[in-house]
């Protein structure tokens, strides 16, 4: 993965749906729900990629913190969101929410001009406003996540369910349920 990848939705792929739910017209729980997705996989990538537990768990001690920062190599972007988030002081907690937020706010920023720059069927202040209530709704499920990563930094987010998932479950299983024959087992 390229180092401009992280945290920048105009350069990674990971955020191709949350555009494209733009540029189909989804409504604002679809936005919401894509965006969440899309931020998870964001997520996912920076702790596979970057010594996100070892940066927590270094959060509240500077010389460490930029010691490690000295030997990562790319995530600049990362790092940048981090460092203020750290400087602009607060537990571990608030800190990790802070980082979550610029980190949300930021990925988020060009999704409705790259929906505009295809072919959507909304305009970019409608996209704007789609993506600013996602991020609204995202909201405490940045806390969730800040809670969790500060009494665990190893944590790693699950996949974002889909839409419609248990539902599907529960049809297969009702369908399994059933004989060929037409009748239910018992």
């Amino acid at each position: 993965m390229a180092e401009n990848e992280y945290l920048d939705s105009s350069q990674s792929r990971r955020w191709r749906s949350a555009v494209l739910a733009l540029q189909t017209g989804c409504d604002q729980d679809e936005t919401s729900a894509r965006v969440r997705k899309c931020f998870f996989k964001e997520l996912r990538a920076i702790q596979k990629e970057l010594p996100l537990a070892e940066m927590i768990r270094a959060i509240d001690k500077p010389q460490e913190l930029s010691l490690l920062f000295a030997t990562v190599e790319k995530g600049e972007l990362v790092k940048d969101f981090f460092t203020e988030a750290v400087a602009a002081g607060g537990g571990t907690e608030v800190v990790l929410k802070r980082f979550l937020h610029d980190a949300l706010q930021n990925c988020v920023y060009d999704i409705p001009y790259m929906a505009a720059a295809g072919e959507a069927v909304i305009g970019i202040t409608q996209g704007r406003q789609l993506v600013r209530e996602a991020e609204v709704d995202l909201q405490p499920e940045l806390a969730r996540i800040a809670a969790k990563l500060a009494v665990n930094p190893d944590w790693k987010p699950k996949k974002a369910a889909v839409r419609g998932e248990p539902q599907a479950a529960d049809e297969t299983s009702r369908m399994l349920s059933q004989s060929l024959l037409g009748g239910g087992l018992r």
